[in-house]
């Protein structure tokens, strides 16, 4: 949990120094998505969230994993990869990226534009009660 509460608290800080912030987290959890709503009752109601999220396949979620044998999740396994490709709580106002189908950089384009557009934001709350026990 300290990783979350540590990233948010960053997020906090830049957005008081006038930055937008980028969160890279995996926030499958309904604890992890309450972390950031604490952080977000700070701003102003008016603040709009936007959510994106990477979508792979779950053969590509193994594949990565198998070649990542120095993975930071010490935790995680070929099985919970896969659940959670398969598992996911996706949320319906969110930008969802397959990441399995380009590059880096021209996912990142796709987001600016995305965002560039003003998409709607996502509703906090609901997007925290869609989260996993």
């Amino acid at each position: 949990m300290l990783a979350y509460e540590v990233a948010h608290a960053m997020a906090l800080a830049l957005i008081e120094r006038g930055r937008i912030p980028v969160v890279e987290c995996t926030y499958s959890r309904r604890w992890q998505r309450e972390s950031l709503a604490r952080i977000l009752q700070a701003l102003p109601s008016t603040t709009a969230v936007h959510v994106v999220e990477c979508v792979v396949s779950v053969e590509e979620g193994v594949r990565r994993f198998r070649a990542s044998a120095e993975h930071q999740a010490t935790d995680l396994t070929e099985q919970l990869v896969r659940e959670r490709a398969t598992d996911y709580p996706y949320t319906r106002e969110a930008l969802q990226l397959r990441s399995d189908t380009g590059e880096p950089e021209q996912l990142a384009q796709v987001a600016q534009s995305w965002l560039s557009a003003q998409p709607i934001p996502v509703n906090v709350e609901s997007w925290v009660a869609a989260g996993k026990p």
